[in-house]
Formats: C-alpha cells, sequence, structure tokens
C-alpha cells in the first residue's frame, strides 16, 4: 500500500529539537506503517518556534521523510487555536485582539413606564435601541461618562430595550493564548498568513506539493462564543457593513440576538 494511503502521525514537536532523535522518530513512526507526520509544535517546546532551530529541525524531518517515501504536512500554529502565531502577533498588535459585541442589559418596556439603569464604571456602551417582534428599530441616544442609564417608553406599544457593548474575548486557558487576534481585522489576518505560511513558503519552496503535502489550520475564528449571547466585533465593522450593504448596523442588531423580524436573511449576510 503507497504511503498517501496510510496513516499521518499528529506529531507534537517539544522540548530541544536534536537532530538524531527527531530523525530516529521519523524513521520509527515509518518501521510502524505511518505514510506521513504532521509536525505541529506543542508544550513543553524549547527550541525557537518559527526561528532558526525551528526551520533547521524541519528540513531534518523533511529529509528523513523524503528518504523514507513518506509525506510532511504543516501545522500553522505553536500549540492551538490557530492565529497568535505563537503570541508573536501579540507584538506587532498588542491593541487588536478579538473582541465582541455583547448584550450589557435588555428589558421588555411596556408603554408608559421609564427605567433608570445603573452602569459601572468599567461600562463603556456601544448601542442602546429599542426594537419591536415587527423589526422596527429605533437608534438611542448615549451619553458617555453617565452613571446610569436613562429611558422611558412614549409609545403606546411594549418595546424591548437593548444595551450592547464591546468586550475582549479570552481564549479559555487551556488553549493557552491570553491573547488572540482580531480576524475581521484585514491587517492582522495578513500579519498571520505572512508569519506562518508565507515563512514556510519562502524556505521550503522546493519541497511544497511533493514532501510536504499541505498544511493544517485549527480552529481557526472570529468570535469564540465564550461570553454568552454575542457576536463577533471589530471597530470597522459597522463602516464595511454599510458600504457593502447600504443598511446602518445598528438597524440589523435585534436580529443577530432575538428572533424578530426578518432574522434569517440577516444572519446569513
Amino acid at each position: 500500500m503507497g504511503a498517501e494511503y496510510r496513516p499521518i502521525a499528529f506529531w507534537f514537536i517539544n522540548h530541544f529539537l536534536i537532530e538524531e532523535e527527531l530523525r530516529r522518530q521519523v524513521g520509527e513512526m515509518g518501521d510502524k506503517g505511518f505514510g506521513g507526520v504532521m509536525f505541529h509544535g506543542r508544550d513543553g517546546l524549547r527550541s525557537d518556534y518559527l526561528g532558526r532551530e525551528w526551520e533547521e529541525a524541519l528540513r531534518w524531518v523533511v529529509d528523513e521523510a523524503e528518504g523514507r517515501e513518506m509525506s510532511v504536512w504543516l501545522y500553522d500554529e505553536l500549540h492551538f487555536p490557530s492565529g497568535p502565531v505563537g503570541n508573536a502577533l501579540l507584538r506587532d498588535f498588542p491593541n487588536r485582539s478579538m473582541m465582541s459585541l455583547t448584550i450589557f442589559r435588555e428589558e421588555c418596556v411596556a408603554p408608559g413606564k421609564r427605567v433608570d439603569w445603573p452602569l459601572p464604571a468599567d461600562v463603556s456602551l456601544r448601542y442602546a435601541l429599542t426594537f419591536t417582534l415587527d423589526g422596527d428599530v429605533r437608534s438611542l441616544d448615549l451619553q458617555q461618562g453617565c452613571s446610569s442609564f436613562q429611558w422611558r417608553n412614549d409609545s403606546d406599544l411594549p418595546q424591548t430595550l437593548l444595551l450592547l457593548r464591546v468586550t475582549r474575548e479570552r481564549p479559555n486557558p487551556a488553549q493557552y493564548f491570553p491573547y488572540y487576534p482580531d480576524y475581521l481585522d484585514a491587517e492582522v489576518s495578513k500579519a498571520f498568513v505572512d508569519m506562518t505560511y508565507k515563512w514556510y513558503a519562502e524556505r521550503f519552496k522546493a519541497h511544497m506539493g511533493s514532501t510536504i503535502k499541505g498544511v493544517f489550520t485549527d480552529n481557526s475564528c472570529f468570535n469564540f462564543g465564550l461570553i454568552r449571547r454575542s457576536v463577533a466585533w471589530s471597530p470597522e465593522l459597522a463602516e464595511r457593513f454599510k458600504a457593502e450593504t447600504g443598511r446602518e448596523f445598528v438597524d440589523v442588531l435585534p436580529r443577530l440576538f432575538h428572533r424578530v423580524k426578518g432574522f434569517e436573511g440577516t444572519r446569513q449576510v
């Protein structure tokens, strides 16, 4: 049976990268029937990720695999999820990590009723709006720095009052990264591609498509969803949405959180 039909070893690369040991492990996996290996940096790595030692180690692995007619697959991150480049992106974009638009507070307000909600000092609201199940939306003015949010329903119908804030999402500690990039930011996303995919392509061009078959990416996302009832957010999202759809972003916000009229189409835009 050809190597392409055999299992690929999901190979955790850690500790110091020593040529003799790396070649030995590739050989043992080949002898045990594996058709290739996936080179994946993991916990305990003592050599520099995407540095000189990493490049040298991968060359040894590619050379050994090639001699045994085995394939090599790359993993585009140190541990997972894919995106932080082993936290290297934090140096260049410290203030452009993943963000979410989350519900701070909501309530169905009866006609004539007045609300007076306290706002903690650490809460900065991004949107305040009211809506009905028929999809009628009204944006409310926000006064920054106020200690409370006050509003009275002067209409003849119940209105749902929705206050939204922007928060920064943090990956689960088990995922090892205190920083995860804003993938709705084109510049940040390009930096990830350049620092990983381009790095490999420039150094291993001769092996791409032959011994090196491809690259695996893991759990890349716009929103971890760790914050209950949240959607992905980026500072330019509202502006881009209007430019590409001709609609105000605030007008579709209720449909992202509630099953109001027209929500099916909005969630697919």
